[in-house]
């Protein structure tokens, strides 16, 4: 720890604040570079550098160097040149960020910042649009619902939101903003791709804009039978929006989805099984799901400047429905899980900009109201439990930026939030109870702009998270032991609380080179998991997360942009029984490099590598057995564009590495099982825009 510390030190200090009165001169660190580099420079061009505006820190558009908090912000031509499947594989070279698959098909794609393991995807929010994608149970976000080429920008915010977002945000947010046709000529794309285990896809888009409506239209469906014996996934997605602009001052949008997917789960494999049955096999070759899943937003926003400043008011109604199906085989019967989410939710909020005296302020007030209901079916066919929980949260908050003289930027607000559980046990069990927490969360950030470029800040917040209805509730089963019903409600769960203390630079001063680190502690009261050990949805009282995130680009050549991040993390518990443990499924270390390049608009090739360090299994929370092991990851993508035709291919796990991302220990905490990652696999596609 004492090295992290000493090193983001360093960088604070070459970032040398001496320059602040004259902002067009570099730091010393973009000095040094500057003058190393100045012999290339008849070769080396580098590209104009913009500063990107971002939402989601702050809900108004902000620089990014103003922002107290490690952001990252992947634009549209990124997203085109990456030709990636699932969003997800969008996010695995980025620093801080976690991406685990145990399926190895997208479906079941857990992302985890900060170093929450099995619970990450409950820590983190996912917004598309500012529509929460979350659900209320323990599925969290559902990442092949949102198609890699709707999507127009993601910005990627690490740390706590809390006070603008609610729940769910505690290790970071991941905004996703989708295409609208916005200042478009009509446009319509066809593209079909297919590749290795029989993966196909097919896609029909169009868009447009014009002064009064801007118009976005996609259908999609996608087949692949998966590295595994029943690893089969198969999509249906249908998506649309409608933005009208009947005056300069006001906006209206409507948006609806569709989403249907069916897909095998096949279960982990001990060593002993993938003796018999290979890395590709299953021992429970019919056990199966589904998920259909639709909403319905409409965003409307009213901006006006009453003279003394600008105000805009914006509004969103979200209603969606979600049903999930699972059946396990098993000798003692088939175990049947039925989820019926149904949730509404209603999010107005003002936000106005004064300056005064050469001081400018922003500041957000708004309102959040979710309903919710989950039907649960749950348990053997031949005994099915059925219950109701209904989750209602009412939050309220207000945020205020203030830019202060000498490049000064101060931030901070309070959010309160009263959620109420009413939960309704209809059979087996039977009974009605209810749950009122209440809880806050507080912020404050202190920003400065050494220069036009570089900034360095210091962030402290206080964060919550509510449980979610399945760590409430555990399926019911009979202990042929005692002969007693276990499980059923677990009602002595409290919210989750951390305090984040977090620190960085960001260093953007030379030509050639642009530098991110950000060093964090969370301390974390309550930590919501599952106790492998009680088979229960639990507390921990205490335990500690930090990290550093340390991120660098390179522009050598207009053609040419490459990275290098590192990523430090170690999260652990704090007395109690796992006292000095580390949590599951965290790896102490990660590093992530790649690049880009590009010829004429033609031609572009794109290159990523990944290592990802040991961790122990998901349930190991004495972390006594072997770790997994760590892991390489190369992949390669291919695109060449003609006239509106593009032609593209992509080669993932180039060195065809045997590796799991995810593994679990059977009920004696023993004997390990592995979900095996695909090996070397293939796509190629084809794409005409007209």
């Amino acid at each position: 720890m004492k090295k992290i510390i000493l090193t983001l030190i360093v960088c604070l200090t070459v970032a040398n604040p001496v320059y602040a009165n004259d902002k067009e001169k570099p730091s010393i660190l973009g000095k040094m570079l500057d003058q190393t580099l100045w012999p290339l420079e008849i070769i080396l061009a580098p590209s104009q550098r913009l500063d990107p505006i971002v939402v989601a820190p702050t809900g108004y558009g902000d620089p990014s160097l103003n922002v107290s908090g490690n952001v990252t912000v992947i634009d549209e031509e990124q997203i085109r040149k990456a030709h990636v499947k699932y969003v997800p594989d969008l996010l695995r070279g980025n620093a801080g960020l976690l991406v685990s698959d145990f399926l190895g098909n997208g479906k079941t794609t857990c992302i985890d910042m900060r170093g929450f393991g099995d619970s990450a995807a409950s820590n983190v929010l996912v917004l598309v649009d500012g529509r929460r994608t979350n659900q209320i149970d323990l599925s969290g976000a559902d990442w092949t619902q949102i198609d890699v080429d709707a999507i127009e920008k993601i910005e990627i915010v690490r740390g706590p939101q809390t006070v603008l977002y609610g729940d769910n945000a505690v290790g970071g947010v991941i905004n996703i903003i989708t295409k609208s046709g916005a200042n478009k000529k009509p446009e319509a794309l066809l593209k079909t791709e297919a590749g290795s285990y029989r993966y196909s896809s097919h896609k029909v888009r169009i868009e447009g804009g014009s002064d009064f409506l801007d118009y976005f239209g996609m259908i999609s469906s996608s087949y692949n039978n998966g590295y595994r014996i029943n690893n089969h996934f198969e999509t249906a997605d249908y998506n649309t929006s409608l933005t009208f602009k009947p005056a300069d001052y006001l906006r209206l949008r409507c948006s609806a989805g569709y989403h249907k997917d069916w897909y095998g789960l096949p279960s982990a494999v001990k060593p002993v099984d993938i003796n018999g049955i290979g890395r590709t096999g299953s021992i429970s070759p019919d056990n199966r799901a589904k998920t259909e899943d639709s909403y319905l937003m409409v965003t409307s926003e009213i901006e006006h400047d009453f003279g003394f400043g600008k105000s805009l008011f914006s509004n969103n109604i979200t209603v969606r429905g979600r049903r999930s199906t699972s059946i396990f085989y098993s000798t003692w019967g088939n175990f049947v899980n039925t989820h019926h989410i149904k949730s509404f939710g209603i999010t107005p909020k003002l936000a106005f900009t004064t300056e005064f005296l050469g001081i400018t302020n922003r500041a957000m007030v708004g309102v959040d109201y979710y309903a919710n209901t989950d039907e649960i079916d749950s348990g053997l066919q031949s005994s099915m439990d059925s219950l109701t929980i209904d989750k209602d949260t009412l939050g309220a908050y207000l945020t205020d930026t203030v830019e202060l003289p000498f490049s000064l930027i101060l931030n901070g607000g309070f959010r309160g939030e009263q959620a109420y559980y009413k939960f309704d046990q209809r059979t087996v069990l039977e009974g009605k109870n209810e749950k009122k927490p209440f809880e806050y969360a507080y912020e404050a950030g202190l920003t400065y702009k050494y220069n036009d470029k570089s900034s360095i800040y210091a962030r402290y917040a206080r964060s919550f998270r509510f449980p979610n209805t399945d760590e409430w509730y555990d399926s019911l089963y009979v202990d042929y032991l005692s002969g007693l019903i276990e499980g059923g409600l677990n009602l002595d769960l409290k919210p989750q609380v951390a305090y984040n203390y977090e620190i960085g630079i960001k260093e953007n001063s030379s030509k050639y080179i642009g530098v991110k680190a950000d060093y964090y502690v969370m301390d974390v009261k309550n930590e919501l998991y599952y106790d492998s050990i009680t088979y229960k949805n639990s507390i921990y009282n205490h335990t500690v997360h930090h990290g550093l995130e340390l991120e660098t680009d390179f522009y050598l050549l207009d053609s040419i942009h490459a990275f290098a991040n590192y990523t430090y993390a170690k999260a652990f518990f704090v007395g109690g029984s796992f006292a000095g443990n580390e949590i599951p499924l965290v790896p102490r270390h990660k590093f992530s490099a790649g690049f880009n390049y590009s010829y004429m608009d033609a031609f572009n090739f794109n290159y990523t590598f990944n290592f990802i360090d040991k961790r122990y299994f998901i349930n190991d929370l004495t972390n006594e057995m072997p770790e997994l092991k760590f892991y390489t990851r190369h992949d390669a993508r291919i695109a060449y564009t003609l006239h509106g035709l593009e032609v593209f291919t992509a080669i993932n796990n180039i060195f065809d590495e045997e590796y799991s991302e995810y593994g679990v220990l059977d009920f004696t905490r023993t004997r390990p099982g592995y979900y095996p990652s695909p090996r070397r696999n293939f796509s190629i596609g084809i794409n005409y825009k007209f």
